[in-house]
């Protein structure tokens, strides 16, 4: 068996930091780095944030991007938004018709 190559894409480093309030929400921030690790400020910072929602038998984790934001208050601010957005599109609303009322 023949073992593929990673590729790794030395144009797109992020370094990686985790925040938490202390409770359901824990968030990341990815920030642009170049390859010696200084900030690429030519790009922005990318957060996500990352919950567990219960099923009944086990968590289910979701990562929930956090769109449009640049600073981590902004971010920890946006969560609730995130997501509602990410739940509703993995579980979207069933509609009322003559087969499931």
């Amino acid at each position: 068996m023949q073992i593929p190559r990673i590729p790794v894409n030395i144009e797109n480093l992020y370094k990686e930091e985790t925040y938490t309030d202390g409770g359901m929400i824990r968030l990341r921030k990815l920030t642009p780095v170049r390859m010696d690790g200084s900030p690429d400020d030519a790009r922005t910072p990318i957060f996500i944030a990352m919950i567990s929602v219960n099923t009944g038998d086990e968590p289910l984790p979701i990562n929930c991007m956090v769109e449009n934001v640049t600073k981590l208050e902004e971010a920890f601010m946006c969560v609730p938004d995130a997501v509602e957005k990410t739940l509703t599109n993995l579980f979207p609303p069933k509609k009322n018709n003559k087969y499931n009322s």
